[in-house]
This record gives C-alpha cells, structure tokens and sequence, in this order.
C-alpha cells in the first residue's frame, strides 16, 4: 500500500490531512504503510473500546482510574515489560 492511500484511509476514518500525513511519515522504521495503518487502526479501536468501557463502567458505579489500572495492568503483561 502506498503512503498516499494509508493516508486517504485515515482521512476516510476522520483524521486530519496534516494528522494523516504525519502518522505515516513518523511510522516505526522497518514498517511497511500497511503494517503502520493497521497498528493506527489497533489503536484506534482498543480507545474506542476502553472509551466504551469506561462509560459502562461509570454507569455501574466503578471509577474509571480502577478501569484504567486493570487494563494498564493488562497491557504490560501481554508486552512482557
């Protein structure tokens, strides 16, 4: 995939021209264009999930930092770190 459609792609998912252009420029060096979007789109998708979460969460009457904190918690353990 070339640069100039990875960033049409996240153009078409609400990003900036400029926001666009710049996640592409700045990808992690040995990346191809896809492996960057898609790991723009991972990204995008776990904030929506935690965003929705976070909502359900607060509806039940949990804080948001303890649903912060597990998923914290989580995250490293998959990294490793």
């Amino acid at each position: 995939m070339t640069r100039k459609r990875a960033v049409k792609l996240l153009m078409a998912r609400g990003y900036s021209r400029n926001h666009a252009n710049g996640l592409m420029r700045n990808k992690a060096p040995g990346d191809s264009n896809f492996q960057a979007y898609n790991a723009y789109l991972r990204c995008e998708r776990i904030c929506d999930a935690f965003e929705r979460l976070s909502s359900c969460f607060y509806n039940y009457g949990a804080s948001a930092d303890v649903l912060a904190k597990a998923l914290f918690s989580f995250g490293k353990s998959l990294t490793g770190r």
